[in-house]
């Protein structure tokens, strides 16, 4: 079926690969000029159809409608506009941009690498000024290097000149989740692993299909990339398995995955695994997804630090109705832990101030019944909102009628070694829908942090599905009075991204780290996924990327939309800033909105301009810089 466009676009491979990099640096400065130009409206619309896919009325949810937008403009923009700060300093300095700085730390064989050595670790983030001021600016990026690896860059974009036996094409199979996942997926693809692709949207975002042409345009007029709507499974499995296609990259889950690769049968599945065969002649990459744990380190938290994090953690649980790959499911909370019971009813507490969201993703209802079913009345409780809150409107053309679904909250225990477990359906079974298990760890042998942490990294390692990603909550001073044994912690735990204080999807939004599961897994038992996107400085052997973000910070996400971002005009000011910055839009972000015409803009550049030179010039003289103005 899509014969054409595969030959069309592999015939055009070698020359993207020989494409010079300063003509890579023009097409990223047009994509990003097409990114500003689409403008507020056309971010707006998009999103609005994101929120119909959710089964939502964006225009009663403007708010989150006007949110959604500035994600997928600051994910997109940010990745091209980094990408193309980075193919620039190939081009002027023969390599790619310099971390902010780097470190050796000895490895050992017990951690999650299993290798004895040395291992690079690199920052990352804030990596410049635009960093630094902005909502992540007290965050720090690290990127940790293979063990015995050099902290090399770039060899993904060494130009292949053995033109015959690769003019082929990679296809990009579609989030469903999150609209913008497909864009960075693509551009991954094509600039930091120099391939042509083809595009096939995910059954639910097929909207997107015109918003991506217009900011791909010059990538499709030259045939290294383009996109087709989501047909039939037979189609799909046409165009993944034909000739021309070198390599597959999808984000989704772990039956989908093992389908494509071997086969659609059970017994055909069960057997090439055992021959070792895969059906799939194209290298497979991919993101699956995982039991995410978020890991809460005993110590004594104040009050606003216990109910920041409750609210943080509130408000993750909620987005996009707990359908993300980084969702938490499983809380690890110390049963010596003497703040525990009020932290977990502080949690369930702003979880009752916040409307429910409608089961819009595939199976979502299946899989959360089968969570009411394998866990007991007395193991778990139904969280309904309360009664002022106000519920989510549905979007009127709606197909899907399922009822809403509250909050399914699990009570879990686990033994310190792993040993026993009261149920552990949750730690096996990604729920992706609105499902959270709070699990206690016992019988640990003091109340020391470092023997939870000890605890915590075996029972993630080894009892709890994925690689993905983790969260861990530790107090400031825990970390300064065990520094050695918490780094080491970290370097225990078996994901590709660890956050300490805050959402790993946050990380996600960090572009010069990595994301993807932790390497190494088994194509025949696949979890979470093999190789990593983003990675904008073009690391070549990333282990995981480890991000630290303060124990309260305002870049955290919370339950509760806080003044001035809790109404649309506020969020819509701030997109149009982040579309396309400058005085005009600075106004429109800050200032009343009758006040934001061109001419007030202009009058007010001028005067700000003319004040700031005063007062630098009276505040020059006051320090005997200059005598006289």
């Amino acid at each position: 079926m899509h014969e054409e466009l595969l030959h069309s676009i592999s015939s055009q491979a070698p020359n993207w690969r020989k494409t010079p990099l300063q003509r890579k640096v023009e097409i990223l400065n047009e994509m990003i000029d097409l990114v500003e130009d689409l403008g507020v409206n056309q971010y707006i619309e998009w999103s609005s159809l994101s929120l119909q896919t959710q089964l939502m009325d964006p225009k009663v949810q403007a708010v989150e409608t006007a949110f959604e937008a500035i994600v997928l403009v600051s994910v997109i923009k940010g990745q091209l506009s980094r990408l193309k700060e980075n193919y620039s300093s190939l081009i002027k300095n023969g390599r790619a941009t310099p971390p902010v700085s780097t470190r050796i730390r000895k490895t050992s064989t017990t951690e999650a690498g299993g290798v004895e050595g040395e291992q690079v670790i690199a920052t990352v983030f804030p990596l410049n000024m635009s960093d630094k001021f902005g909502p992540q600016g007290s965050w720090k990026g690290e990127l940790w290097i293979k063990p015995n690896r050099e902290a090399t860059q770039g060899s993904c974009l060494k130009i292949n000149t053995d033109e015959g036996s690769f003019n082929t094409v990679t296809v990009v199979l579609g989030a469903g989740n999150q609209g913008f996942l497909t864009v960075i997926d693509c551009l991954d693809a094509l600039f930091v692993h120099n391939e042509t692709v083809l595009l096939k949207h995910h059954p639910l975002r097929g909207y997107q299909d015109s918003f991506i042409r217009k900011i791909f345009a010059p990538l499709i007029q030259l045939n290294y990339f383009n996109a087709v709507a989501d047909t039939t499974v037979q189609d799909a499995a046409a165009l993944v398995s034909h000739p021309l296609v070198s390599r597959v990259h999808m984000t989704g889950g772990k039956k989908t995955h093992d389908c494509i690769v071997w086969g659609n049968d059970d017994e055909e599945r069960k057997e090439r695994k055992l021959r070792k065969e895969p059906k799939l002649n194209a290298k497979m990459t991919s993101e699956l997804g995982c039991v995410t744990p978020w890991i809460v380190i005993p110590g004594k938290y104040t009050e606003k630090e216990l109910v920041h994090q409750a609210s943080h953690l509130a408000g993750v649980l909620n987005a996009n109705g707990s359908c993300n790959c980084n969702s938490p499911k499983v809380i690890l909370l110390s049963d010596r832990w003497d703040q525990k019971q009020r932290f977990i009813e502080e949690v369930k507490s702003a979880l009752k101030e916040v409307p429910m969201t409608p089961p819009y993703y595939p199976g979502e209802k299946n899989r959360y019944e089968s969570f009411k079913k394998a866990y007991s009345p007395n193991d778990s409780e139904i969280t309904q909102p309360n009664n002022d809150v106000i519920p989510r409107t549905r979007y009127k053309n709606a197909i899907n009628k399922t009822e809403d679904l509250p909050f399914l909250t699990l009570n879990v225990s686990i033994s310190a070694d792993g040993s026993s477990c009261t149920n552990n359906y949750a730690l096996r079974n990604e729920a992706f829908s609105p499902v959270v298990a709070f699990a206690t760890v016992n019988n640990l042998s003091d109340d020391k942090p470092t023997t939870f942490m000890n605890a915590a990294s075996n029972i993630c390692n080894n009892k709890i599905f994925g690689t993905l990603s983790c969260t861990v909550i530790v107090h400031p001073s825990t970390e300064k009075i065990y520094p050695d044994e918490f780094e080491t912690f970290i370097a225990n735990l078996k994901y590709g991204t660890v956050c300490i204080n805050a959402w790993t999807a946050l990380c996600y939004a960090i572009d010069t780290v990595a994301w993807g599961a932790f390497p190494g897994e088994d194509l025949r038992n696949v979890e979470s996924g093999n190789g990593y996107v983003r990675n904008t400085l073009l690391f070549d052997h990333v282990q995981k990327s480890v991000v630290r973000s303060p124990l309260i910070d305002m870049g955290h996400l919370t339950h509760i939309l806080k003044p001035p971002f809790d109404t649309k005009d506020n969020v819509v000011g701030v997109l149009g800033f982040i579309i396309k910055p400058g005085v005009s839009s600075f106004c429109q972000m800050v200032l009343p909105k009758w006040c934001c015409t061109k001419k007030f803009c202009g009058i007010f550049a001028v005067t700000a301009v003319v004040a700031t030179v005063v007062i630098l010039g009276i505040v020059a003289s006051e320090e005997g810089v200059i005598n006289t103005w």
